[in-house]
């Protein structure tokens, strides 16, 4: 019984393991594509918004006019942000 436990106790550590390596990859991938394409982080607000989620659209507004390239249009970022603060 303790060889079991032990044996269940260690493939539950290892599939913990694998999990998180697999989270932080995809998040790595993630935000190599952010920096790419800045804009991606636009369109996930839009989609947030429109499915109700004002807070996360907010958030993904705001990572972009933190990120945003030089000249890039933040006065309509920052007017999507009020009004998505406005519907929380």
């Amino acid at each position: 019984m303790l060889k079991r436990l032990l044996m269940f106790t260690t493939t539950i550590s290892a599939l913990t393991v694998i999990v998180l390596t697999v989270s932080a990859a995809h998040n790595n991938e993630e935000d190599a594509f952010i920096r790419e394409f800045p804009d991606a982080l636009i369109y996930r607000g839009v989609g947030l918004y429109h499915s109700g989620d004002f807070y996360g659209a907010t958030l993904a507004w705001m990572r972009y006019i933190r990120i945003a390239p030089a000249g890039s249009d933040t006065a309509s970022v920052r007017e999507m942000i009020r009004e998505a603060e406005g519907r929380r």
